[in-house]
């Protein structure tokens, strides 16, 4: 039995989708209804496990885990991460929220799946009150990690969808770049994930926008196993 802790997935997903060392960094193909929306950084965050970020000029506190306990010469794998945070607004309330997930992987032969696919839920709570459900839709093994689920947070429900392609390239990604939130079909925000996370987001002031920057926060704190 061993317990491996990964120290440098975050690293490992700007490695995979960058290339060589000196090009420029792949970016994520946005929806058009977001091109016109200039991207904010959330600054703080690298490889760390816990310290400060700093979004738009708001500061919060991170901490995140991730781990794997493989069973019997690594025939079974349990993964589990996490992922809290705490913004300190200067002005309005300061919003809390905690995240778990977990994936269980089996290996027989040369074949591979997820007995349990991977799942993560995020409670928010203080100035914005909600939750996030996001997991792997199916069990069946594909070329991509694809991830969906729903944000219910400030009074709003939106979609969540993983993004595998990028600017100037017709090979989708296997594992997510980053994630567009969807309202009534409609691309209303976005968070990429390669190197310093950079957010789209509605007007300040709006449901919407809440819903969107504590989600994504969320999804910029969380190491993915599929960026083992």
């Amino acid at each position: 039995m061993t317990m491996k802790t990964p120290t440098a997935w975050a690293a490992a997903m700007a490695a995979l989708v960058s290339g060589c060392a000196g090009l420029p960094a792949a970016q994520m193909a946005l929806p058009e209804t977001l091109t016109a929306i200039a991207p904010e950084t959330v600054q703080g965050l690298g490889g760390k496990r816990e310290g400060e970020f700093v979004l738009a000029g708001t500061p919060g506190r991170f901490e995140r885990s991730a781990s794997r306990l493989s069973l019997f010469d690594d025939l079974m794998a349990f993964d589990r991460v996490g992922a809290s945070y705490r913004t300190a607004p200067s002005q309005g309330a300061a919003v809390a929220a905690s995240c778990r997930g977990r994936q269980t992987e089996a290996t027989v032969g040369v074949l591979s799946g997820t007995p349990r696919p991977y799942e993560v839920r995020c409670q928010f709570s203080g100035g914005v009150s909600g939750e996030m459900i996001l997991a792997a839709p199916s069990v069946v093994p594909g070329t991509r990690a694809e991830r969906r689920g729903t944000v219910s947070a400030g009074g709003v429900t939106l979609a969540l969808e993983s993004v595998h392609r990028v600017q100037s390239s017709p090979l989708p990604l296997e594992q997510p770049i980053g994630y567009v939130f969807m309202q009534d079909g409609r691309a209303v925000g976005a968070i990429e994930l390669n190197g310093t996370p950079r957010l789209w987001r509605p007007p300040a002031g709006t449901p919407t926008h809440d819903a969107v920057t504590q989600a994504a926060l969320a999804l910029a704190l969380l190491w993915d196993p599929a960026g083992r």
